[in-house]
């Protein structure tokens, strides 16, 4: 796995902002584009870790196995991927330059980390050979046209192609 997020509600109210039932807890599971961990497998890591009598709570489930050889079905979530469209018209730089620093600033977000537009602007400026930039958009769809942040909820995260990035030279 690349990364777990973990969201508990120790209330007796239902947590509307992540969608966890009283007295619950959540896992977001990234294990990567083309899923690297089976469900079972995923399943018995939480069930040898949880805290017994809550429950997990999420979309997708597999059996865990304790120690003792006991299963039970254990839920939990696997982080939906939300594909993150970038354009820019720059003056100097390198192609493969610019499109990688794009990829590496936004690599460093897990499950329900927003992406912030102006760090995806700046990995761009910051790029050698960059003296100018002189267009920027974002978004989750192909041609986007505003350079605001982009909101990940909690099961989901953003995921950055060189595909999905546009540069213009002027």
């Amino acid at each position: 796995m690349i990364s777990v997020r973990a969201v508990e509600n120790k209330k007796e109210v239902y947590d509307y902002v992540n969608s966890v039932p009283p007295k619950s807890f959540r896992l977001v599971i990234w294990d990567g584009v083309s899923p690297a961990a089976l469900d079972d497998d995923i399943a018995t890591a939480i069930f040898r870790s949880a805290p017994a009598g809550i429950p997990c709570v999420g979309l997708n489930s597999g059996v865990g196995t304790n120690a003792d050889g006991e299963t039970e079905t254990i839920q939990f979530d696997r982080a939906a991927q939300v594909p993150i469209y970038v354009t820019c018209t720059v003056k100097g730089g390198a192609l493969a330059d610019i499109k990688a620093a794009v990829i590496k600033a936004g690599s460093s977000l897990s499950s329900g980390n927003n992406v912030v537009a102006e760090k995806i602007r700046a990995a761009i400026v910051n790029t050698a050979g960059v003296t100018d930039l002189t267009a920027f958009a974002i978004g989750t769809s192909p041609g986007p046209v505003s350079a605001v942040n982009i909101p990940i909820p909690i099961t989901s995260i953003g995921l950055f192609d060189m595909g999905n990035v546009l540069v213009t030279f002027v």
